[in-house]
């Protein structure tokens, strides 16, 4: 019997985050799992800063899906809650998306957690900064990186 492929899939946005980013990653994995591929999904959690919300689409991840959801570090959580302090940041971290500290501790979060290294690493954005994991940990184990860009990323600098 042929050994199970397995893909570990990062995308910010998925179930109940909603949006086409979110729904694009929630089909691909439905998809993959249908074929018989193992997947392992790290995404933000649902209280990360987010523009829809889409609750009826987490009961359409199967449960042979693995999803891990990773909050944005406490102290920028702080700074995303207060409105001045949030526009100050961003004007501060003008050349970072907003995310790149919630990409870094995605990153640490891979790092110690995984034990079974996926056959394929699939990095979606944007936010672009997620591709920072997928470059890290192709660096780390050598497995096959696939970088999907979505939109945007012409004009995004990061």
């Amino acid at each position: 019997m042929p050994k199970q492929r397995s893909l570990l899939l990062i995308s910010y946005g998925y179930p109940p985050i909603g949006g086409a980013a979110s729904e694009r990653s929630l089909m691909l994995s439905r998809y993959l799992s249908e074929l018989g591929w193992k997947i392992y999904v790290y995404c933000a959690a649902a209280d990360a800063p987010h523009l829809f919300t889409d609750e009826r689409a987490v009961e359409l991840i199967p449960p042979a899906v693995s999803v891990k959801r990773m909050a944005l570090p406490r102290w920028y959580q702080a700074i995303w809650s207060t409105r001045v302090l949030r526009a100050g940041a961003n004007f501060a971290l003008l050349t970072l998306d907003p995310t790149h500290f919630w990409s870094s501790a995605c990153l640490q979060r891979i790092r110690q957690e995984r034990h079974e290294r996926p056959d394929v690493i699939l990095t979606t954005s944007p936010p672009h900064s997620v591709h920072t994991i997928g470059a890290g940990l192709k660096q780390d184990w050598g497995t096959p990186w696939v970088m999907d860009l979505r939109d945007t990323w012409i004009e995004n600098n990061t």
